[in-house]
């Protein structure tokens, strides 16, 4: 288990405050497209400055290995409906029940959280925007997790996440949700398993590569189990 802190970008926990060591060895196989940049940039003049990437740094790797890292940055859309139904609106008495729209066709109805907003002005049969985020974090960083998994030749059979949002108070006593705990239980099939030490490197190429932990302030804390 490992507990990061996304404001602080510290590692806390049983790793105690540090980068896993060997988490270079992970060497990830290099994308076509990542061999075809690296055969045109040895063409290029050298500059000067900047950040370099370090020899056998894999982790920069596998930012370029099908992560979406040096393509253009797509966008994502969401269209959030909701209509006034008649209820006493300006009392605070009407329905927060709405829908999500997203790009690519597919719509979800959405509900404050009952402890938020009670009933009947909530519906706990539908998501809310909690829920909706500590699922994109677990989301993130199972997809992350498995193309790491696979560029290292661990054939992932089955991958459950029972992910748990916390909420806590800023310094203004405003609610957030402070800390979401994921518990992946993880099948391998084949030969290769990971031992315990690489599953945990895994999953901080995971957590370091996951685009939504990577937009968050939220502690995530990572609590894996391999079968």
């Amino acid at each position: 288990m490992f507990r990061r802190n996304t404001r602080r970008g510290s590692v806390l926990g049983s790793l105690s405050g540090g980068q896993p060591e060997g988490i270079e060895s992970l060497a990830v196989a290099a994308h076509p497209l990542q061999r075809r940049r690296e055969a045109e940039k040895a063409t290029q003049p050298k500059r000067s400055g900047g950040k370099l990437k370090a020899e056998g740094d894999d982790r920069n790797d596998c930012l370029n290995h099908g992560l979406g890292y040096g393509f253009p940055m797509a966008e994502h859309l969401a269209t959030i409906r909701w209509e006034n139904t008649g209820e006493d609106f300006l009392r605070g008495k009407y329905s927060r029940t709405h829908t999500w729209t997203f790009d690519g066709g597919a719509t979800i109805s959405a509900s404050p959280t009952p402890s938020v907003v009670p009933a009947p002005w909530s519906d706990p049969a539908l998501v809310d925007p909690e829920e909706a985020f500590v699922a994109s974090l677990a989301s993130c960083h199972m997809l992350t997790f498995l193309h790491v998994a696979a560029s290292q030749g661990f054939l992932v059979a089955s991958y459950e996440d029972a992910a748990t949002g916390t909420m806590g108070k800023t310094d203004k006593g405003i609610p957030w949700v402070a800390t979401v705990t994921l518990d992946p239980k993880i099948s391998y099939g084949g030969d290769k398993r990971p031992t315990p030490e690489e599953s945990e490197k895994l999953h901080h190429l995971a957590h370091d590569y996951c685009f939504i932990a990577n937009s968050v302030k939220t502690e995530v804390v990572v609590k894996a189990q391999n079968s």
